[in-house]
């Protein structure tokens, strides 16, 4: 072999080598490019589930809240109590409506904007995403709070289909009543008087308490008093079915202001107890004037007045 022979050939042969080199670096290069990706991507299909988990409590809260809101004033303002305070505020919470009519209170706050949103983002993001309600439960926890829990069915993939995800997601709130405004009072004043529900800083004990309670618009823990709910559907009395655990103790009242109920010319019931779910009922509790106190129209009855620690003049 001439050496011009010799030198061509390792001159190919150098081609060559540098030509499978590149090859092999290029492939190299684009692999780690590829992981690289699928890493970036996956971190941030799982991020976009977290995201959904973690914005799931939030949802509930403020939805909760705003159905609380929403139902009040539907009382308040058409006089009418609500059938089922409970499906009515679900509804609320899941579709932004009430008897099907949409809630402009609630136009960005019920879980059916939400999941929207949370399947428009995942497309935007090249996933496959879907939310399903499961349950929602809306109770009284106790007088003064009410409990929301709910779960839900996310399922989440990629285009490629090389990332699945299907998890059934649980949360759950409390709604402090406190501040709220009671269905109770406007549904029996013709909405003419209105009161916040505001829980007294102990049970009432004793005549100067009982008149604390009126001059601050009070309400105290109740055994036969209606909840909440039971006061968004017109209820005076408290209903199991509505609270949280058996036996949990849900209902509330409140001792009424009679000469703010004058004032807005409601004739009063002179003879009547003014306890707020005793004095709306029908039927006639008698009332007495209470010993001592500071208003001399304040009249309770006996067993009220026992359980205040408060004396009467049963004479009166």
């Amino acid at each position: 072999m001439n050496n011009g022979v010799f030198f061509s050939l390792l001159a190919i042969s150098m081609i060559l080598l540098v030509f499978y080199y590149n090859e092999a670096y290029s492939n190299a290069v684009q692999s780690q490019a590829e992981q690289l990706s699928l890493r970036l991507q996956g971190a941030e299909f799982y991020n976009f589930v977290d995201g959904a988990d973690d914005d799931l409590p939030r949802i509930l809260d403020i939805s909760g809240r705003r159905a609380v809101i929403a139902a009040v004033s539907e009382v308040v303002s058409n006089g009418v109590a609500l059938a089922d305070s409970e499906q009515s505020i679900r509804e609320l919470m899941v579709n932004g409506s009430l008897q099907s009519e949409q809630v402009e209170l609630m136009e960005k706050a019920n879980f059916g904007y939400w999941s929207d949103s949370v399947e428009s983002m995942g497309e935007l993001r090249g996933f496959n995403s879907s939310i399903e309600l499961i349950e929602l439960n809306v109770k009284q926890l106790d007088a003064f709070h009410l409990k929301f829990n709910t779960s839900l069915q996310v399922n989440a993939s990629d285009y490629r289909g090389t990332m699945n995800y299907s998890r059934t997601m649980y949360a759950e709130d409390v709604v402090n009543l406190q501040g709220f405004e009671d269905p109770l009072i406007p549904l029996n004043t013709r909405g003419l008087t209105k009161k916040p529900v505001t829980p007294a800083p102990r049970y009432f004990n004793r005549v100067n308490e009982v008149d604390a309670a009126i001059q601050n618009n009070y309400y105290v823990e109740s055994t036969n008093g209606p909840s909440f709910l039971d006061r968004l559907e017109g209820k005076l009395l408290a209903s199991a079915s509505h609270a949280h655990a058996e036996n949990a103790s849900i209902g509330m009242e409140s001792v009424l202001y009679l000469p703010g109920m004058q004032a807005q010319g409601i004739k009063v019931k002179e003879s009547q107890t003014i306890v707020d779910y005793l004095y709306f009922n029908e039927t006639e509790t008698r009332g007495y004037p209470v010993l001592n106190s500071t208003y001399p129209w304040l009249k309770l009855d006996q067993e009220t007045a026992l359980n205040y620690n408060v004396s009467l003049n049963l004479s009166g």
